[in-house]
């Protein structure tokens, strides 16, 4: 796992096809990170294929409940900033 920090914070469509091997191997050796992976891309591609606030927003939080048991800190600080995350709705 050492040296794989880059390639677990990257998006997976930018890693190089030796990235890609190394995060396969990586996530088929713990279904615990392999969770968390899809997770956080599952993150990233809800902002980018939200069409408007509203549609963003329900995603968000459809996202929060389900990362909740995996990224329990993260989703707390959403909670808390959530109107300026998302601004007023």
């Amino acid at each position: 796992m050492k040296g794989s920090k880059y390639i677990l914070l990257k998006r997976k469509e930018n890693l190089k096809e030796e990235q890609k091997e190394k995060l396969d191997t990586l996530i088929k050796a713990s279904a615990l990170l392999a969770a968390m992976h899809e997770l956080k891309e599952e993150f990233t591609t809800r902002f980018d294929c939200s069409k408007n606030l509203g549609e963003g927003t329900l995603k968000l939080l459809e996202w929060m409940v389900k990362a909740k048991p995996f990224f329990p800190k993260f989703v707390c600080t959403l909670k808390k900033w959530f109107v300026e995350i998302v601004g007023p709705v």
